[in-house]
This record gives C-alpha cells, sequence and structure tokens, in this order.
C-alpha cells in the first residue's frame, strides 16, 4: 500500500535517509525538522499524510506536546 506519510525528526541525516528509503518503496514523503514546523505544515497542506512518524524527544516541542495540539485540531486528530 503506497501511503502519504510526514516524516520529523532534528537528525538531518537519519530524517534524509529514511525519506530516500520511504520515497524508493513508492511513498510520498514530507518531512520537518521539528514539530512546530511539522504543526505548521500539516496544517498547510492541502492533502494530509496517512501517518506521521516523528522523534519523540524534539527540540522547540516535545512529542507529547506534539500530540496533544494534534489531537485538538479535528483535520490532524485523524491521522495515525
Amino acid at each position: 500500500m503506497i501511503m502519504m506519510l510526514s516524516l520529523v525528526d532534528d537528525d538531518s541525516s537519519l530524517r534524509r535517509s529514511l525519506k530516500r528509503l520511504l520515497t524508493l518503496e513508492g511513498h510520498t514523503v514530507q518531512t520537518a525538522e521539528n514539530l512546530m514546523e511539522a504543526l505548521d505544515l500539516l496544517r498547510n497542506w492541502r492533502t494530509s499524510p496517512q501517518l506521521i512518524l516523528l522523534d519523540l524527544v524534539m527540540p522547540v516541542l516535545d512529542g507529547r506536546g506534539f500530540l496533544a495540539a494534534r489531537r485538538k485540531d479535528p483535520r490532524l486528530a485523524k491521522i495515525a
């Protein structure tokens, strides 16, 4: 199953490597460097991703804060 994914990690080499691997598998991958950036991008993308892969220990906003913000936004709450 081909998916649209959002990948969020502050490690740029890991982010690039995972994006490359997932893209080679046929997935569409959009990336963000931190969770605040991810929230901004997610709210502005025309099509929401089906899955968000994220590092829970992040600068700017941690994973728990991101998940709380995501639950408050009806459009984002349905994303796995």
